[in-house]
């Protein structure tokens, strides 16, 4: 397949290729060699399995080996390795040519005798050659001839290589036939190439195949004007070659490169059926998988807030999940004391029917939220219009009346009589304060007023404890409204109005 991948990196894509291994099978067909398959079949009797035929082409640098079940090719191999080996270690060894080192082993195998080789010794350099000059005149500097030598090669040496060479395609004949199915149903063996008639050849495949091969009788079906001696020696080489011209004869064709495990494919096109698979197999997943994620979403709706539409009252607003337990006190929703945002004069924005509309419009997964932040959003309104917050854990105006009341008490014995007509406390946020009236009697009753009481109240917003002083520090208002008794005109004294500032968060009680 190499002479393949070379013509695809020139643009070059091959329709179908012919292998020498496709020859040799044509060439035994041709040659008769499966035609006894119909005359033997009674000897398998019990077997349906058709017979095996092996077909070996030994060169003298290649060996190829085919299988052939009935006529259909099912195995083949080719080895890169021949008889040439043989001349090629003994030509290394000794540096003789190749040719020569071919004939002396082919001469020592058939004569079982020591072989003399010429060899060309290696060209000496030294002083040039008399009379040898350059084309200008000048001496030559030109290497002397080689000087020939005759080299003495053992036979044993050339044996022993030989062996070796058998040796090792006997192995590699044996592991091919252990690897393939068929190798033990091998019933004939058919053997031909230009090696195939060496010494010891025969014998290594009896010992392989444990069967006598037979040589493929190819002249003997091709008209030519060959004499017996070339025919005899020509015979063995031809295999391959008449099987590449039966091809455009009318023969077997090659290989098709476009079909099934020979298909001609590129790096992408190699892997493209499998990745779209594995595409396929990734969609199917993700399918299955967004389902799930649809079913989990649809059962967390309804576990949430999802509407639920009763058939025959299309109208009616209903919730499954969490929502329903909170709109089920529906009368407490639509009662605009309860639940209701109001403006500043105080009418009505926002009721239950907004709360309905908003929740409906909105996805699902904010429902809740949205009825939260509703409740949370009246929660603060009515804190902010009552003045009661849920951070104090006692009723403030309790403290701060009980504060006002001590501080009373203790400046008592220096007030001596007084009265208290009128009280008022706001405990509105940014606007809290006690306004209380309080009456004095006597010369001194200014004194009262702002020397003993009002100086009790500023000494006790000092105090960290106490409910009073505001957060802008303003301090306490005193207005003075004297007695007017036209009855009693010599009666002096005044009514006196305080206004004291409430702090926005104290302690009630103390710290």
């Amino acid at each position: 397949m190499a002479n393949t991948l070379a013509l695809s990196s020139e643009n070059v894509e091959p329709e179908t290729v012919d292998l020498d291994t496709m020859a040799l099978w044509r060439t035994a067909h041709w040659a008769g060699a499966f035609e006894d398959d119909e005359d033997e079949s009674d000897d398998g009797a019990g077997d349906e399995r058709e017979r095996v035929h092996a077909v070996l082409d030994i060169g003298s640098r290649s060996v190829r080996l085919i299988l052939v079940e009935g006529e259909e090719l099912v195995e083949m191999r080719a080895l890169r390795i021949g008889e040439s080996v043989v001349a090629d270690q003994i030509a290394r060894h000794y540096g003789v040519d190749h040719d020569e080192a071919r004939e002396a082993v082919l001469r020592s195998l058939s004569t079982g005798e020591d072989v003399q080789i010429t060899a060309a010794a290696l060209p000496a350099t030294g002083e040039p050659e008399a009379g040898g000059l350059l084309t200008d005149g000048a001496p030559s500097d030109a290497p002397a001839a080689a000087t020939p030598s005759e080299v003495l090669v053992p036979h044993d040496e050339i044996e022993a290589a030989h062996t070796k060479f058998l040796q090792r395609l006997a192995r590699e004949l044996t592991r091919f036939l252990a690897a393939t199915e068929v190798g033990s149903r091998i019933d004939k063996v058919w053997v031909t190439g230009a090696a195939s008639r060496g010494r010891g050849v025969r014998e290594m495949l009896l010992a392989v195949f444990g069967m006598e091969a037979q040589e493929l009788d190819i002249l003997g079906h091709l008209a030519h004007d060959l004499d017996d001696d070339e025919a005899e020696e020509l015979a063995p080489q031809l295999a391959s070659a008449i099987g590449l011209a039966l091809g455009p004869m009318g023969g077997p064709s090659g290989f098709q490169l476009r079909r099934e495990d020979l298909a001609l494919v590129h790096g992408f096109d190699a892997i493209k059926f499998p990745l779209a698979i594995a595409c396929m197999f990734a969609l199917l997943a993700m399918f299955v998988y967004s389902q799930r994620q649809l079913m989990v979403l649809r059962n967390q709706e309804f576990e949430l807030a999802r509407r639920y539409v009763e058939p025959g009252k299309p109208d009616e607003i209903v919730f499954h999940g969490m929502l329903h337990p909170i709109f089920s006190n529906e009368r407490w929703f639509k009662n605009r004391d309860y639940f209701s945002l109001r403006n500043k004069s105080g009418k009505v924005t926002y009721d239950f029917g907004d709360l309905q509309e908003e929740v409906l419009a909105a996805p699902v997964h904010r429902r809740i939220r949205i009825v939260r932040d509703r409740l949370r959003d009246v929660a603060e309104q009515k804190q902010e219009l009552s003045g009661v917050y849920q951070d104090i854990s006692l009723e403030s105006g309790l403290a701060v009346l009980v504060r006002w009341a001590e501080i009373l008490k203790a400046v008592e014995p220096d007030l001596d009589r007084y009265l208290v007509p009128e009280l008022d406390l706001s405990m509105r946020p940014r606007s809290r304060s006690l306004k209380f009236d309080i009456v004095f009697r006597g010369s001194d009753f200014r004194s009262k007023a702002h020397d003993i009481l009002k100086a009790a109240i500023v000494r006790d917003m000092d105090d960290a404890r106490s409910p009073f002083g505001g957060d802008d520090n303003k301090g306490v208002e005193v207005r003075e409204k004297l007695f007017d008794d036209k009855d009693h005109p010599d009666a002096t004294g005044a009514t006196f109005s305080f206004t004291i500032p409430v702090k926005d968060s104290f302690a009630p009680f103390g710290a």
